[in-house]
């Protein structure tokens, strides 16, 4: 998104900044990479472009805001077991604030930190991937691509297409019928959660909640597989 914008309404209001970059890692916005801001939140699910299992990654270059998650995720206590160590009761813990158990396990964590190292060559071939659909796609009318904003740098993470007109449910189902497993995220949309449910009306988004449809994503994808998303999605549109 437009993070420039959003950062000068934010100063202008005196408003804290916190990027949802769960399904972002690596992205950029004008040569900055996302969660870079103010403080950012990504997700390792499995189905996201690094993953360890479960549990995320919050980002800062607040002391303070970091010195405060440590202590979060830790009980509330906020030394962690390496600095206690070093003192001389190391076995006394002091829990300064409410806290939960939110620690990521050390085999987990290492297989994140090794898979960071790959991320820019995931990315990368995510992206060309996604470029590759969007040439052969481009010019179905009754579809619409995912996009990519001036001074953005787009990875991927999930590749969504629009639906014009027909049926969005029975075209997904036909996609699976064919092989190819595609999904549909954000349906129904967060304001109509239970638990959010407000009763104000969001037309758009939720219009737009009915109309998208996720294509199969992955660095490892063979032209073999892409061409046959094209193939498939012509035959069923054209």
């Amino acid at each position: 998104c437009k993070m420039d914008e959003i950062m000068k309404i934010a100063k202008k209001h005196k408003l804290f900044v916190i990027e949802d970059s769960a399904e972002a890692i690596g992205a950029e916005y004008n040569k900055k990479r996302t969660g870079s801001f103010k403080i950012g939140c990504f997700s390792f699910f499995p189905t996201k472009n690094i993953t360890t299992g479960e549990g995320g990654m919050v980002t800062t270059n607040d002391k303070d805001l970091i010195q405060k998650i440590k202590t979060l995720i830790g009980h509330g206590i906020p030394k962690m077991t390496n600095q206690r160590l070093k003192e001389e009761k190391p076995w006394y813990r002091s829990a300064t604030m409410p806290g939960y158990n939110f620690r990521m396990s050390n085999i987990l964590a290492t297989i994140g930190v090794e898979q960071m190292k790959k991320i820019n060559k995931m990315n990368s071939l995510r992206r060309k991937n996604a470029d590759y659909l969007n040439q052969k796609l481009k010019n179905i009318k009754q579809i619409d691509l995912p996009i990519e904003l001036p001074k953005a740098k787009h990875i991927y993470q999930m590749y969504t297409i629009k639906l014009k007109r027909g049926n969005r449910d029975a075209f997904v189902k036909k996609l699976k019928q064919k092989g190819i497993e595609a999904s549909v995220h954000f349906d129904p949309p967060v304001h109509l959660q239970s638990y959010y449910r407000q009763k104000e009306k969001l037309p758009i988004t939720e219009k737009i909640s009915r109309s998208i449809i996720t294509l199969p994503m992955y660095p490892q994808m063979t032209k073999k597989e892409l061409d046959y998303i094209v193939s498939v999605i012509k035959e069923l549109i054209l």
